[in-house]
């Protein structure tokens, strides 16, 4: 079978041929050279004649490439370097410490170095203190006329340079001058590194190896400026553990640091910090760590970062805390028991006991300390106190969380009887029964004066009036559940179906009961009983009768709002006065509610 090829095919693939032969005609030029002496001088020759070939084809390609590099280096000069630049101190620095930086710049050359410009890039965390006589501070540069052959500058400064410890600091030189010979402006660069291995200050932590809850212990920080020169501030910043209560510091401890300011060369010190653990961590050991900072205006430079860990054991004395009312939570006004169970383990008779429950802001007690004389080796027993929420208590200065108490119990050891003891139960979190407000109120204007009503105010006989009613839910400490607002029109005022609702269902009249309800399933708690809050709102309006003259008339009756505590489960109801046509949290519509 004979497959025709249509001439415009043939084109193409003539076309396609000729570029290829065209392309690789110059390779066949300079290969056929090398085939030819292949074929004259290895093949045939030698068993293995291609490989050798090969071989030494890669020896004739590596000689050219030696001889190129050799002539290139021969008649084109290399880059010189016409000066040497030097840092002439050892450029290991302590942090923070004024130095003597001595920078040398030697001519290498047989040719004087003219309109020399020495300019300098220092790490922003350098402070010249002291630099020589012709250098600008601004521009950060130095001019000198001549420089002549084989003859060394010497520019001294004094500075300090703060960093964190191990840092490296790096100072650009850029020098610029002509060549005698030739007259060309010529650069060199040349970095100096500054290794900031020293720290400003030294400091070492001393904490015992064993710490007993309860029982007093020392953090003892001791620092000394190791610097020969004045240091503006340094800053210690402990992390301490959790649990753990200050007796005293002798030191004050600001947003978590020590701060000691203007410590002179070599002063020393000491931080002494007293304190107990409230409890044993879970992990039976505490770790304690403090950094040092070297600060340098609102910048501040870690020096040193240490750790000590402490083995923690318990005293003996267990404590634990439960409220025995049948309830789970207080309302204004009520009372509960707080029942501390406590069981001797120590081993010793304890002397000296004395129960204290410390009551936060709320809640009030007839007695909060109890005293035993002793308890013995093995004991168990409880001790009450009776607690009290205020009536008039606010709701909404606490969390959901409730109120905290921690009770715990000092006491002495019988082989130890000057040594202070202290035993906590873990903290006892009495839940607040939430307090929740309806908010209702009824407008013309906005607070910034935008008009929600329409019609006359005061309002008129014979002419309609509308108004806006805005309805707000607080609830504190807690949030509610299952929420229902409920209202009333009374007769004469009108439901204009014009409603504002963010969340929850939408606002239902009962034409028949001439009921307002609004329902939500749930409404978070409003920190401090107070707006911002959940709202809705709805527009009602009235036509005044002639017997209404006079009058200031009722918009919206019988207001209350029912629902869930979602804390404590407490079924809660409030009930909110009636609105009238008297817009008393209206600025702009106050005192015009009465029918004209």
């Amino acid at each position: 079978m004979k497959i025709k090829q249509s001439p415009t095919s043939a084109v193409k693939s003539g076309v396609f041929i000729g570029t290829l032969n065209f392309v690789m005609s110059p390779a066949k030029k300079i290969t056929k050279p090398l085939h030819r002496h292949y074929h004259h001088k290895y093949h045939g020759k030698y068993k293995h004649a291609k490989k050798i070939f090969i071989f030494d084809m890669v020896l004739v390609a590596a000689a050219t490439a030696l001889l190129a590099t050799s002539l290139y280096f021969f008649f084109i000069k290399p880059q010189e370097n016409f000066l040497n630049i030097s840092l002439k101190q050892n450029q290991k620095i302590k942090i923070g410490e004024t130095h003597d930086l001595t920078f040398q710049l030697t001519n290498l050359t047989n040719q004087p170095l003219s309109e020399l410009s020495v300019k300098f890039e220092f790490p922003a965390s350098f402070v010249i203190k002291s630099s020589p006589p012709k250098f600008n501070p601004e521009t950060k540069t130095l001019t000198a006329d001549l420089l002549k052959e084989k003859e060394a500058l010497n520019l001294p400064f004094q500075g300090a340079v703060f960093g964190a410890i191990n840092e490296t600091q790096k100072i650009i030189i850029h020098a610029q001058f002509r060549e005698h010979k030739n007259q060309t402006l010529e650069e060199q660069i040349a970095t100096i590194d500054l290794n900031l291995s020293e720290p400003a200050i030294a400091v070492s932590l001393e904490t015992p190896e064993t710490i007993m809850v309860g029982q007093n212990f020392n953090i003892i920080v001791n620092y000394k400026n190791n610097t020969l020169s004045n240091i503006e501030q340094i800053a210690l910043a402990p992390t301490l553990p959790n649990d753990l209560a200050i007796v005293s510091n002798n030191a004050v401890l600001k947003d978590g640091f020590w701060i000691l300011e203007n410590l002179k060369p070599n002063q020393s010190g000491q931080i002494q910090l007293i304190g107990f653990l409230r409890s044993k961590p879970s992990s039976g050991s505490i770790a304690l760590t403090l950094q040092t900072f070297l600060a340098n205006g609102k910048e501040k430079h870690l020096q040193t970062s240490l750790i000590k860990y402490s083995t923690v054991i318990d005293n003996g004395l267990n404590l634990s805390a439960n409220p025995i009312n049948d309830k789970n939570y207080l309302k204004p006004g009520e009372e509960t028991t707080v029942e501390i169970h406590y069981q001797n383990k120590t081993g010793q008779t304890l002397k000296n006991i004395n129960f204290n429950l410390n009551l936060p802001t709320g809640l009030t007690g007839n007695t909060t300390q109890s005293t035993k004389k002793e308890i013995v080796p093995e004991e168990t027993n409880t001790v009450e106190f009776k607690i009290k929420l205020a009536e008039n208590f606010d709701a909404g200065a606490i969390t959901s969380a409730g109120l905290a108490l921690r009770p715990f119990v000092s006491f002495y050891m019988a082989d130890k009887p000057t040594e202070l003891l202290r035993s906590f139960a873990p903290t006892l979190n009495i839940k607040i029964a939430s307090q929740i407000k309806l908010h209702a109120e009824a407008r013309y204007f906005t607070d910034e004066g935008d008009q929600l009503g329409r019609g006359p105010i005061p309002p008129k006989v014979g002419q309609v009036t509308k108004y806006w009613i805005n309805w707000f839910v607080t609830t504190a400490p807690n949030a509610i559940k299952n929420v229902t607002l409920l209202g009333r029109l009374p007769e004469g005022v009108m439901w204009t179906n014009k409603t504002n609702v963010a969340e929850g269902e939408a606002i239902k009249f009962d034409t028949i009961t001439r009921s307002i309800s609004w329902q939500i399933d749930k409404l978070e708690e409003t920190p401090g009983n107070r707006c911002p809050c959940s709202g809705i709102g709805f527009e009602v309006a009235i036509n005044p009768e002639i017997e209404d003259s006079g009058k200031i008339l009722t918009l919206l009756n019988q207001l209350s709002i029912q629902a869930t505590d979602e804390a404590t489960g407490e079924e809660l109801k409030e009930s909110s006065p009636n609105i009238t046509t008297d817009l008393i949290k209206d600025d702009l519509a106050k005192g015009k509610g009465v029918v004209q």
